[in-house]
């Protein structure tokens, strides 16, 4: 099993990458993986790390990759600002995960 902290540096990288998305199969493929990471974290073995908070950050960074790559409504967004949102999103994500294997590591 991956550390939560990776799985979210994923969607990380996932949120740059989809202002640089060209082709459909590119933007699909990115999508895809968003959802794949959020699901993890929701359904699977990380959910029981989530507080509403966290949640929150993770749902609206997943939000802002489906604007940007097209699976949303993008509000009148740049693709640009929609992929600056999901970053700040994400980043506070993987803040949040950083402190919480802090948080399990210092109990050890």
């Amino acid at each position: 099993m991956n550390s939560p902290s990776f799985l979210a540096k994923k969607l990380e990288d996932l949120c740059k990458l989809s202002g640089k998305a060209e082709s459909d199969f590119e933007k699909a493929s990115l999508f895809a993986a968003a959802e794949a990471i959020v699901n993890r974290f929701l359904v699977d073995e990380y959910r029981i790390v989530l507080n509403g908070y966290a949640k929150e950050k993770l749902i609206t960074a997943r939000y802002h990759i489906s604007q940007a790559t097209g699976f949303a409504d993008s509000g009148g967004h740049s693709v640009q600002s929609l992929v600056a949102m999901a970053m700040g999103q994400a980043h506070t994500f993987v803040q949040l995960m950083e402190e919480y294997e802090s948080k399990i590591e210092s109990e050890l």
